[in-house]
């Protein structure tokens, strides 16, 4: 990845408010930057299904790939949508700029579930390693692909040192 995200990313730390406005006002320069990232990265899908926010990297994303894209309604996941690929059997990725509890994140799993769409990955812009976000998506054989992990510290967020054991 280049500096233009991360730069982004690590001028909102040490705070976890800042970041969250960082993420939700991304610039055109760090959308495509992070976007260039993915597209490179991800593996073949069909379908980019993107949580409520996500949009201009989405759809960045998703031109990159030539797939279509959509904002999943979260509560609305009972509810059958109509989507712009067959759902049976078609391979989703979730986006989501900033993966904490994983919450939204599995209302979107369900919300695929139920369209009948597989989602083997989830493209966090940013994950933050002391939610439990990533292993509750990876109890369910989701794996996470997160541009830049971050870690809280006394002193607030700072970018991750470690790196999660990946199998």
């Amino acid at each position: 990845m280049s500096a233009v995200f991360r730069n982004t990313v690590l001028q909102a730390l040490p705070s976890a408010e800042r970041l969250q406005l960082q993420l939700a006002s991304l610039d055109s320069a760090a959308v495509q930057d992070l976007a260039d990232d993915f597209a490179a990265s991800l593996p073949e899908f069909d379908l980019l299904l993107g949580l409520p926010g996500t949009e201009a990297l989405m759809n960045t994303l998703a031109r990159l790939r030539g797939v279509p894209a959509m904002v999943i309604p979260l509560r609305a996941h009972q509810t059958k949508v109509a989507l712009p690929v067959e759902g049976s059997g078609a391979v989703a990725v979730l986006v989501t700029h900033l993966l904490d509890s994983g919450i939204p994140e599995l209302q979107g799993l369900l919300f695929a579930a139920h369209h009948g769409l597989e989602v083997p990955v989830v493209a966090a812009a940013v994950e933050r390693s002391s939610g439990l976000g990533r292993t509750r998506l990876e109890l369910l054989n989701t794996k996470v692909r997160s541009a830049i992990p971050v870690a809280d510290t006394p002193r607030g967020l700072c970018e991750e040192r470690r790196t999660p054991h990946v199998a």
